[in-house]
């Protein structure tokens, strides 16, 4: 189970999980603390309450924190951003210009997440009360630098795709790239990637190009908002770009074969994944492997020694055994071979 806790990614720079404290995985938070602290994200009015709990923790007075910069206004990013404002007046939102409007009135945002999320019942269970932010507190944005009182600055990138008024955010002083959705979505415990679609604003061809507009920034480390951060940002923009090419051949073939969408989503979520091993050509299904933990037994043929690879990276060591009377896959640990993370 993920602890509910502030981790230290480097020197300033800490990252909030917030799976535990929220019946709906939204994005994590990021604290840039130096003079001031700067929050990347704000979570929902559910998850922003264990936030401010957890920057106590730190020994951090929450009345330090004048910046907030959601990098979308989609709910699990910024449906938080007004309860923020309620409980800390002083503070300034930077947001999107084209997301501005959004945030000082939410109902146009509530009223499109209705097509995802079916009531407004079910968008209030899952990311609680959505509060608009005076005018006042609000600051438009898109390529841009945002100075901060210690004279540092933080970089601003207009990055569509994901949604068309998506900012990502570079910090110079410890190279981290903020990329919201950017590029991807990360499973620190399984260490898989995969692509940050959302309906309906998600388009492919301007996010092939926000990933090379983002790869010229150079960074050292990629922040994810869902979630945690790696240490090496070529082969996340060179992965992401393969997985984006593939999905979107897997997704056209279903359209050209005349499939309906929950047709083309059951050929997305039983994708083949390889189990590499010396014997077997065990395979799984994608929409298995996001779930598997530490524990977990998968049946393969008879194999001895097997790494179980996702995305094209091996991600768990395991060992043979059997369960239920059949010769099973035992997850042991994630491997050594990719970069450790969240281990603070």
């Amino acid at each position: 189970m993920i602890v509910p806790q502030l981790l230290k990614v480097t020197d300033g720079l800490y990252y909030f999980e917030s799976r535990t404290v929220s019946p709906f995985a939204v994005s994590g938070v990021y604290l840039i603390v130096r003079g001031e602290v700067v929050l990347i994200e704000a979570g929902t009015s559910i998850s922003v309450p264990h936030l401010l709990k957890a920057i106590e923790g730190l020994g951090i007075d929450p009345e330090r924190i004048t910046t907030l910069i959601p990098t979308h206004v989609h709910l699990d990013h910024a449906g938080g951003a007004g309860w923020l404002v309620e409980k800390l007046p002083h503070l300034k939102v930077w947001v999107h210009n084209r997301g501005l409007r959004h945030l000082a009135d939410p109902s146009r945002l509530i009223k499109s997440a209705e097509v995802l999320y079916g009531t407004r019942e079910n968008i209030a269970r899952l990311h609680g009360e959505i509060l608009p932010i005076p005018g006042d507190n609000l600051v438009g944005i898109e390529d841009g630098f945002i100075h901060l009182a210690d004279g540092s600055s933080l970089q601003t990138l207009d990055t569509p795709g994901h949604a068309p008024h998506h900012l990502t955010i570079f910090d110079p002083v410890s190279k981290s790239l903020f990329c919201g959705e950017a590029l991807v979505h990360y499973l620190p415990e399984s260490r898989l990637l995969y692509p940050a679609v959302a309906p309906p604003g998600f388009d492919l061809e301007i996010s092939r190009a926000t990933i090379e507009k983002l790869r010229t920034v150079n960074p050292a480390r990629i922040c994810f908002s869902q979630f945690g951060w790696r240490d090496d940002p070529e082969w996340v923009f060179s992965e992401i770009y393969r997985q984006l090419d593939f999905y979107a051949r897997l997704v056209k073939s279903g359209l050209d074969q005349g499939l309906d969408v929950e047709e083309i989503r059951d050929r997305l979520k039983g994708t083949r994944i390889g189990l590499r091993s010396t014997l077997t050509q065990t395979t799984l299904r994608l929409g298995d492997v996001l779930s598997l933990q530490p524990g977990d037994v998968i049946p393969v043929d008879l194999p001895e020694q097997v790494m179980v690879d996702a995305a094209s990276t091996s991600v768990f060591s395991a060992r043979i055994g059997t369960s239920r009377n059949r010769n099973a896959v035992e997850i042991i640990a994630p491997t050594k071979s990719t970069l450790p993370v969240n281990q603070n």
